[in-house]
């Protein structure tokens, strides 16, 4: 017996030895839990000591270990074990890491109820199963205020955690760095209000599986310094409150055009893998079962992570090689691998998936075991948020399901991003415009390595995340309502929102009143040619009325084709026609009255466009609203829409929009409070009532420079204060402007005496200078600030804060 312990051990500690021993039925030799008492959705881990043959110890058809976990009631759990590589981290800035031992079989599990766990582990092989006496262990109250319980989802637009609070996911894409890069990034996302990121499973990053070499060993053997960096990942995700999005697959593997990667694929039959072509990854039944293996070590090894926020089965399938030709089978496969999440997740993570053009894919997006729909969004256009919003109306009209937008960005590359916008204006319009428009969150930013970090922009998430916190959108119920904007007359400016090639455009557009219709027609980024992709050609007619006589123009975005040309009609009359540059602007001027305009491309191949322009036609300001199912509460967002990157980068800060009128409808008659919150703190500044009369409340916000957020319901200014995490602390800057040499003074009154600082924004929010931090005494206060004299001239903010007291000021320094 002693002779056999020793060469069964012998396997387990090399488990890719070639067996040439007899064989035998596994034993369990001992289960030693990290610790008896684990609280309520926390980690239980136990250590499994067993001697067993077999071949692969990650694959699960060769062995097999398992726990069966009973519960207070009595109900039975049953989740995988899984085999490791353990490690010693011998540098915690590099990652530096140091083999221990040859590998040990572990099983994880997060109790969902408080009690008396019983638990049994058991072994099999070929030969034969082990079972071990059971264990016990107690499953406590959760200790840590970021345990919540997992991230659910229900009958409304928005998702929850297991105690019942709302989750709104603020934060960016994530997806691949280095060991030392995921505890910085990370550590300044979490510290700036962000709660969520998009994280990759890719052999450039923490991949489990690819070809043999660089650390890899092919299919079904888990690379296992990624994966103890993984480990590394959820626990700090768990302890932090941060939830991520676990991409399983990217278009790269499976695609030979876009992002090609096939030629390195283990699936590839060049590689040892069972697929001939790409495509075959979805059909082949071979390279199906390894996904399902795969999926089931992860699961093993992280299901019990409540910091994973959903399983995204694929990013952007639509790159994957023939696509259009092969979407039924995509679908399937989709369909086949949501429904074996499903099946094998103990814990019913949310599953989702992700494609590169909004027109992809019905089938896909209608399963059942899809949880919510997503879109990308890439476009170098001045009000990109209108696109975000717009899809995210048409997905929750199409599908009844949460929406996110996982990724955007103002350019398809990082190429120029930080001399287009070095500030972040598009990152701050984007996620509130789409947070306004229905979705489960904000829009997600994506170069998070050589844009976010470097420009240091993760101070834009914490005011939405602040605001985001004291609207009820879930326990309300909340989704896109209707509102106007009168009072504000400025130019018109219409953003392309279908992004994808190919996708159909509407052609017919009415302008009245700065209102366009038909409600939800799009426009497409691209104006396709007279010669080449013209089954794609759907030039705009607009019908418009202008008060005054005005001009109209195109602007061709950054990319074109072979020689498109831009061609303007009015009233059935060409008045211009002119080769299409990049980021060049096309105008004629239009006669006061109606007309008919009508633009093309009579050139080659197509152009992209960035607006579609109309003096005089629309509102300095958009308005973003959400209603309360029971309708009597709105929470919205007001910007002043020339305050985007583009306009600021050419032109400076844009004048505020003062005077404007709101009109919200469908509003039951009676009389509203309605607060506003300003959106570089998320504190509230104040507030006013108003009454609802024939169906419509009305209201006039204070002057918008940049944006402003509200909340419109029946309690008083007052009430709100009490509730809010952050509270107004009204202050006045003079002189202002501000001459650069001169010295600033900053009055505003402390309810009790506090700590305080003064800071300088620059034209985004990012703080650029302390200005002041002290203690002071109980009332009115006039503090003497000076702006260094090397900042140049421009606007800027003084942010007072004091306690859970925030309060900002415009000044601008010349």
């Amino acid at each position: 017996m002693k002779h056999d312990y020793k060469l069964s051990a012998l396997i387990a500690i090399f488990p890719f030895l070639s067996l040439t021993m007899k064989a035998q039925a596994p034993t369990i030799a001992s289960v030693t839990p990290v610790s008896t008492v684990v609280e309520q959705y926390g980690k239980f881990e136990a250590r499994i000591a067993l001697t067993a043959a077999y071949t692969n110890p990650y694959d699960y058809d060769d062995i097999r270990v398992s726990a069966a976990f009973t519960g207070p009631d009595g109900q039975t759990i049953t989740v995988d074990g899984f085999f490791m590589q353990e490690f010693q981290l011998t540098n915690p800035q590099t990652g530096a890491l140091a083999p221990i031992g040859s590998g040990v079989f572990k099983i994880r599990f997060a109790p969902g109820q408080q009690g008396l766990w019983s638990y049994t582990v058991s072994c099999t092989n070929a030969l034969g199963t082990a079972t071990f006496t059971p264990q016990t262990f107690e499953s406590v109250p959760p200790v840590s205020n970021e345990n919540k319980g997992f991230v659910r989802s229900d009958q409304t637009n928005y998702l929850h955690f297991d105690n019942e609070e709302q989750y709104i996911p603020v934060g960016e894409n994530i997806g691949w760095g280095s060991f030392a890069n995921f505890q910085t990034w990370l550590s300044k996302l979490a510290d700036n209000g962000g709660n969520f990121f998009r994280n990759w499973q890719c052999h450039w990053g923490w991949g489990l599986e690819w070809r043999t070499g660089s650390g890899y060993q092919g299919l079904k053997r888990y690379q296992q310094n990624n994966s103890f960096y993984l480990d590394w990942m959820f626990d700090f995700c768990n302890e932090n409150g941060l939830y991520v999005m676990y991409c399983l697959q990217h278009h790269g593997q499976v695609s030979s055009q876009v992002n090609p990667n096939w030629s390195e694929s283990p699936y590839n039959v060049a590689n040892g893998g069972p697929c001939a072509n790409t495509w075959d990854f979805f059909t082949n039944p071979v390279a199906k079962a390894l996904v399902k293996n795969r999926y089931r070590y992860v699961l093993a090894r992280w299901g019990y992570a409540r910091s994973v926020m959903a399983w995204e089965l694929f990013n952007e399938v639509d790159w994957t090689d023939q696509f259009a030709q092969r979407s039924g089978d995509v679908a399937n496969w989709h369909i086949e691998m949501a429904a074996y999440l499903k099946e094998i997740d103990p814990y019913s993570h949310l599953v989702t998936t992700s494609y590169a053009h909004a027109s992809n894919d019905g089938t896909t997006w209608n399963a059942p075991d899809i949880d919510f729909t997503q879109t990308h969004h890439y476009a170098n256009t001045p009000n990109l948020e209108r696109a975000l919003g717009a899809s995210v109306h048409n997905y929750l009209n199409d599908f009844g399901k949460p929406t996110l937008n996982g990724e955007f960005s103002a350019l398809v590359d990082n190429t120029g991003l930080n001399t287009l916008d070095p500030d972040g204006i598009h990152v701050h319009n984007c996620m509130w415009g789409s947070l306004f428009s229905g979705a489960l969150g904000t829009s997600m930013t994506w170069w998070w390595d050589n844009y976010i970090e470097p420009r240091n922009l993760y101070y834009h998430f914490d005011p939405v995340s602040a605001f985001a916190s004291v609207v009820p959108l879930r326990e309300k119920n909340f989704s896109p309502g209707s509102a106007s904007v009168s009072g504000v007359t400025a130019d018109l400016q219409l953003t392309p929102v279908l992004g994808g090639w190919g996708e159909l455009a509407d052609t017919a557009f009415v302008i009245a009143n700065g209102v366009v219709s038909p409600a939800g027609a799009a426009l497409s980024s691209f104006l396709y040619g007279s010669a080449w992709n013209t089954q794609y050609r759907r030039p705009p007619v607009f019908q418009v009325n202008y008060p005054q006589s005005g001009d109209f123009s195109v602007k061709v975005g950054p990319q074109i084709a072979t020689a498109p040309k831009i061609a303007i009609w009015l009233d059935g009359a060409l008045v211009l026609e002119a080769d299409a540059l990049a980021n060049q602007s096309y105008t004629i001027a239009v006669p006061a009255g109606e007309h008919e305009i009508k633009v093309d491309n009579t050139g080659t191949d197509w152009a992209s466009i960035s607006t579609y322009h109309f003096s005089n036609l629309g509102s300095a300001v958009d308005v973003y609203v959400l209603k309360s199912e029971d309708n009597l509460e709105r929470a919205g967002w007001l910007l002043n829409n020339r305050y985007n990157h583009d306009y600021v980068l050419q032109n400076g800060v844009p004048a505020a929009a003062t005077d404007a009128e709101i009109a919200v409808a469908d509003m039951p008659s009676g009389t509203y409070s309605i607060k506003y919150y300003d959106c570089l703190t998320g504190a509230l500044i104040g507030g006013e009532t108003a009454n609802a009369t024939e169906g419509t409340l009305r209201f006039y916000p204070p002057p918008v420079l940049w944006d402003l957020a509200f909340v419109v319901d029946d309690k008083a200014v007052a009430v709100a204060e009490l509730e809010t995490a952050r509270k107004p602390l009204p202050v006045q800057v003079y002189p202002n402007p501000l001459p650069i040499t001169t010295q600033a003074t900053v009055a505003f009154s402390l309810e009790q005496e506090g700590d305080v600082a003064l800071t300088l924004l620059d034209v985004s929010g990012r703080s650029v200078q302390t200005l002041f931090t002290g203690r002071l005494p109980q009332g009115a206060q006039q503090i003497p600030v000076q702006p260094e004299s090397m900042l140049p001239a421009g606007l800027y903010w003084i942010k007072a804060q004091s306690g859970d007291r925030m309060g900002t000021q415009a000044v601008v320094i010349n």
